[in-house]
């Protein structure tokens, strides 16, 4: 389930057919229109900055453009307010652009800022760096930029060597989703677009609770990629991470697979996963009809839901089915009037 705030947390969808003991009419209906919904955060317009990079190769521009073109439609859908860098634009070089329009970002804000960054980079000496058109964007340079906008940010880091970017830009409420695992995988990657499709479509919906999430989504596209090189037969030369602050080290999409007939981990992906687990670019649209006292209400008992999960070893399994069942059902209630309109 969830190790995060009650807040901003989002539980992991459990079928109501795995729940002995429950009725399944009344609660399937407050399950999945309660749990799914109500563990989503509060969403507001979110600003999502995209920076089309240099290729290194003609070959990928289509590529670099066509995703760039998917995040801001499906950000556009959203409501989010969207800005493309460009590479080129008559009289300032692409990085000074950037810089600028970060220092013009709404700050501070609950609601995250989504940098995409698509292209090439390399990790040569002991600065990694993001081509550009003109000066290229190092590390340690995105990172100051971060530092300045008080907000959450959801750094995309679709490019060759991007790993290398992970330890410099890490930083507090920071997720850095990043197409490699290190400076060394310096092939073009084809993480980026599968990561644009994965987080644009339901196809990657885990939970089954309308939207998909940063982790969702990268688990999504982490697998895309190695089917896409098994079905290639070509040796797999680029590992995407995904790295949440405070982590000892990036999580590999590898450590969530599972063995024929193991349960998913999607509890485990959770409590791994918080910040990750808790954005998506396209909200469930249940969540913006909620009314302030509504998310209040639901707040409190997301916090006794949580409660209760900790103390069920403690309570004869009646007890502990019928408080689930209340809560859920409670859940469920808050969501009547939106549901009516």
């Amino acid at each position: 389930m969830v190790s995060a705030s009650p807040q901003r947390g989002k539980l992991a969808m459990i079928p109501p057919a795995k729940i002995p003991g429950l009725p399944s009419a009344a609660l399937a209906a407050a399950l999945m229109l309660s749990v799914c919904a109500a563990f989503t955060p509060l969403r507001a317009a979110q600003d999502v900055v995209i920076v089309k990079g240099e290729a290194g190769d003609a070959n990928y521009l289509a590529e670099i453009d066509s995703t760039a073109q998917l995040w801001r439609g499906t950000a556009e859908k959203a409501g989010h307010t969207v800005q493309i860098i460009e590479p080129v634009e008559a009289g300032t070089p692409q990085l000074d652009r950037l810089r600028a329009h970060l220092s013009k970002v709404p700050s501070p804000s609950e609601e995250p800022l989504w940098i995409v960054l698509i292209g090439h980079g390399n990790a040569q000496g002991k600065a990694p760096k993001f081509a550009l058109n003109g000066p290229d964007l190092a590390a340690d340079d995105l990172s100051s930029m971060l530092s300045l906008v008080k907000r959450p940010a959801i750094v995309v880091a679709g490019f060759a060597c991007s790993g290398a970017f992970i330890t410099p830009v890490s930083g507090p409420d920071r997720v850095l989703v990043s197409a490699t695992r290190s400076g060394r995988e310096d092939n073009w990657v084809r993480f980026p677009r599968l990561f644009a499709e994965a987080i644009s479509s339901l196809d990657a919906d885990m939970d089954a609770d309308g939207e998909v999430s940063v982790f969702e989504a990268w688990l999504h596209a982490s697998r895309a990629v190695a089917a896409y090189y098994r079905q290639e037969g070509r040796m797999l030369t680029e590992h995407s991470v995904l790295s949440e602050p405070g982590a000892a080290k990036p999580l590999e999409y590898s450590s969530f697979e599972t063995k024929p007939k193991e349960p998913p981990k999607v509890i485990v992906q959770r409590e791994a996963a918080p910040l990750a687990s808790r954005w998506p670019l396209l909200a469930n649209p249940l969540e913006a009809g909620l009314s302030p006292e509504a998310r209040t209400q639901r707040q409190l008992l997301e916090t006794e839901l949580v409660s209760l999960r900790k103390s069920k070893a403690a309570l004869a399994p009646g007890e502990y089915q019928a408080q689930l069942e209340s809560l859920l059902l409670r859940l469920g209630a808050l969501y009547t009037p939106v549901r009516e309109r």
